[in-house]
């Protein structure tokens, strides 16, 4: 008789059992009793601890630091160089960084520390090369100079300096994810001087892909003389934030510099990361809020999978689309660097932070022309008209015949006659590098060494007119017409 009601109690408890598995309700009280933190997602135990610094957990993170600060054919050593280097070092050392810090490098020197960091990168590694010193531009490359550089022509440059575009190259080779060039060598230097008649800073650079280049000045140009620049302060303080990637804490150095230089002095950033980089902690993830009341779970379809942690984690704050516009739009009118290109910018983004940038630097452009001659013709300083398409940029394709004529002579010829050609907005003639855009803006330089000469203006479909200039003292205008 026991073991025959046994028998039938166990059958009733296990029917008991299934009909409460099977009931859409009927795990509702069950489930009630339960605190709160026993029915979060899987997800939100699976965080882990603080992520580590970086785009990528488990790719190593290389840094080649190299501080130039001793120059034989230099009046005295660059000030802040070395120290600069040493504190940038500490920093990339505790952002993760396995650091090489090298000073005072003969081109051998240079070389033999370039060689000794490429060979340890591994692909996905993050490569990090900062310089800080002299650097000169060459065919439209930027060379790092060496403590004992023997220069005394373009070619000497090319020969007894260090290309960034080389350095970057040999990182793709090895297979890096993230490849990063900071360079702090726009400065007045003593080697220019013996076959130019200025110091022509850096050349423009356009990052390879999963590259990011960053220059303490705008291409083509040099810091200011005396007092120490504030490159690697504001560097320094941006990459200390936490929580920014590479381009934000590039982004926010450069317009501090430019704020501080007021305008004088505007760091130029070329990215093409393929993925967010950070040099400290990740952004961290939002935490479920807990609750420790019991928690009554209600049934919810299953095309809707919602979980308390899904209902208390905050949006993620991003870029307001008008401030990346205007970003984006800045960085394009410092590339083009001429007053209708400011002036598009001022127009299309009237107010703000970057507006007030851009207004100085277009009275920094008045206050240049006034000094070296007449400003452009109305032809060249019209307001832009309605954006264009890619496509109207074929209306300017052909031969073009250009005549200068000289308003200051200097040592300059009084006319001069040649032809050109544009293909796809490219400018192509002998000694004549450029664009046009859509709009018919163009800019380019012509000629070479110290004869150098910055052009602007504008095109229509069959003629044009604009402005040149030298920096050795002729200025002038010019005017085109199709051949």
């Amino acid at each position: 008789m026991t073991r025959k009601f046994l028998l039938m109690a166990a059958l009733l408890l296990g029917a008991i059992a299934g009909a409460a598995a099977t009931s859409p309700t009927g795990d509702k009280d069950i489930v009630a009793a339960l605190p709160h933190e026993a029915i979060s997602s899987p997800a939100a135990s699976n965080h882990g601890p603080e992520a580590a610094p970086g785009s990528k957990r488990s790719a190593p993170r290389l840094a080649l630091v190299i501080g130039n600060a001793i120059y034989p054919d230099a009046e005295a050593p660059l000030p802040g160089v070395v120290e600069d280097a040493r504190t940038l070092a500490d920093a990339l050392k505790r952002s993760g960084f396995e650091v090489e810090i090298e000073e005072n490098l003969t081109r051998d020197g240079m070389r033999d520390a370039l060689d000794h960091f490429e060979a340890k990168i591994t692909p996905g590694a993050a490569a990090l090369l900062f310089f800080d010193g002299f650097g000169i531009q060459a065919g439209r490359q930027s060379y790092l100079i060496p403590a004992d550089a023997q220069i005394w022509s373009e070619a000497d440059v090319r020969r007894s300096g260090i290309s960034v575009e080389s350095v970057l190259g040999e990182m793709g080779e090895k297979g890096a994810g993230a490849k990063i060039a900071i360079i702090d060598a726009s400065r007045r230097n003593p080697f220019e001087r013996r076959f130019r008649s200025f110091s022509s800073g850096l050349a423009s650079a356009d990052a390879p892909n999963g590259a990011l280049v960053f220059y303490a000045n705008s291409p083509g140009k040099v810091a200011i003389e005396g007092d120490r620049d504030p490159f690697v302060a504001e560097l320094l303080a941006a990459i200390r934030t936490p929580g920014l990637s590479a381009d934000e804490a590039f982004t926010r150095t450069r317009n501090a510099v430019s704020r501080a230089s007021k305008g004088e002095q505007v760091p130029f950033v070329s990215s093409s990361l393929t993925e967010d980089f950070y040099f400290g902690p990740l952004p961290a993830a939002p935490k479920p809020i807990a609750d420790p009341s019991p928690v009554r779970v209600e049934a919810v379809p299953a095309s809707s999978p919602v979980t308390t942690q899904d209902a208390n984690r905050p949006t993620p704050p991003k870029e307001p689309d008008a401030a990346r516009e205007a970003r984006q739009d800045y960085e394009l009118a410092e590339r083009v660097a001429t007053r209708a290109g400011w002036t598009a910018f001022i127009s299309r983004h009237p107010a703000g932070f970057m507006s007030d940038l851009a207004r100085e630097q277009l009275a920094k452009l008045d206050r240049e022309s006034a000094k070296t001659g007449p400003a452009a013709p109305p032809a060249a300083q019209s307001a832009l008209p309605p954006a264009a398409t890619a496509a109207d940029r074929s209306r300017y394709d052909g031969w073009w015949e250009i005549t200068s004529n000289v308003v200051e002579a200097g040592i300059c010829r009084p006319t001069k006659t040649f032809s050109f050609r544009i293909v796809d907005g490219r400018i192509d003639g002998p000694r004549f590098a450029g664009s046009v855009d859509p709009q018919g803006n163009l800019t380019g330089v012509f000629g070479e060494g110290s004869a150098l000469s910055d052009v602007a203006g504008r095109l229509s479909p069959g003629e044009g007119s604009g402005t040149w200039r030298m920096k050795i003292g002729c200025s002038g205008r010019w005017s085109v017409a199709r051949m």
